[in-house]
């Protein structure tokens, strides 16, 4: 259990490190609107004017906010311990019992970590959707010098 905890720990450390890189990609591109604005406002406004007409600039801020919410994944701990308590109310040490546990734990194991990944998957998506905007932004970023 020990090293299943773990390994849950070090995907969901990995995937928000990943996750924050592209956080601070999206603040890095708002800060650019916010810092310039007042210096070059005639190419900021035609960037969000692309960005608008492409129906993109609201959608920057919707990333955006998605983007800001943690990934988190928290097992049910409480709800498989009642599981394994009713499967084995009646426990005396034996191998085939032992092998029983065995196989339980094992079974929600991997189905966690099976959970777990398809959560990140759809995070992920997000990311994606993140970088896809951030390539449409710099080709309009680069036309409109």
């Amino acid at each position: 259990m020990k090293d299943f905890n773990e390994q849950k720990e070090n995907l969901v450390i990995t995937h928000n490190k990943a996750k924050d890189v592209e956080i601070e990609r999206y603040f890095n591109i708002d800060h650019f609107f916010i810092k310039w604005q007042n210096t070059y406002p005639e190419v900021i406004d035609r960037i969000i004017s692309s960005l608008k007409e492409k129906e993109l600039f609201e959608k920057f801020f919707k990333i955006k906010s998605e983007l800001s919410n943690s990934f988190i994944f928290d097992l049910d701990i409480k709800k498989e311990k009642e599981k394994l308590s009713d499967k084995y109310k009646d426990f005396t040490f034996t191998e085939d019992k032992i092998k029983s546990i065995s196989s339980s734990i094992y079974s929600y194991e991997k189905y966690q970590l099976e959970k777990l990944e398809i959560e990140i998957s759809k995070d992920n998506s997000i990311i994606s959707e993140a970088a896809q905007f951030r390539y449409i932004y710099l080709e309009l970023h680069l036309e409109s010098k």
